[in-house]
């Protein structure tokens, strides 16, 4: 997993590795999950006490996957001939588009991602699942594509069918939230 902090964000790690397990992790900003990180690599970098101060610049691109909102598909979009914009679930959709395309054009081009669909567990079975998402997966990297994101920043699209559901399968809210896709940089081969 990938993680900056925010912006101006400093901290300082403490670490003594010869058997001691006291350290201290002054920390300002929010990312808790960066810092410790730091501190995980650096405990392990030396077997002396060191400190070392880390100063984050301006340029935060994102803090963790939740910053790509992703869209939502109405049951069994999209269809033949129909555009993204038609097979999405709702108005809010085509803010989330707009946020993603935006948040992808401020980072650096060297940071993979990959577009992954997904489906409900009763929308469609087997085959037609993997199909499904697969087509959810390309048409929001068609989208992408098609507003100015560079296809060298993104693998290959990636259907998961009904795999990792977000939502209970059993009621008709849980479904709409398991319709989906979304960007993500943690499933880059």
């Amino acid at each position: 997993m990938k993680a900056q902090l925010m912006p101006g964000a400093n901290f300082s790690v403490m670490s003594s590795c010869a058997g001691s397990s006291e350290g201290e992790l002054p920390m300002k900003g929010r990312s808790l999950f960066a810092c410790l990180a730091v501190a995980a690599i650096s405990a392990c970098a030396s077997s002396s006490q060191f400190e070392s101060t880390v100063t984050v610049s301006d340029e935060v691109y994102f803090a963790d996957p939740g910053d790509f909102w992703g869209v939502n598909f109405k049951t069994g979009q999209p269809a033949n001939g129909k555009t993204l914009l038609q097979a999405v679930a709702g108005p809010r959709d085509q803010e989330a588009l707009e946020n993603d395309v935006a948040l992808i054009k401020r980072m650096p081009p060297d940071i993979p991602l990959r577009v992954l669909g997904f489906t409900d567990s009763q929308e469609c079975s087997g085959l037609s699942c993997s199909e499904l998402s697969l087509r959810r997966a390309q048409a929001l990297q068609d989208w992408l594509l098609s507003h100015g994101v560079s296809k060298s920043q993104l693998s290959a699209p990636k259907g998961l069918g009904s795999a990792r559901p977000i939502g209970n399968n059993e009621t008709e809210d849980g479904r709409a939230q398991n319709r989906r896709a979304y960007i993500s940089y943690e499933d880059v081969p």
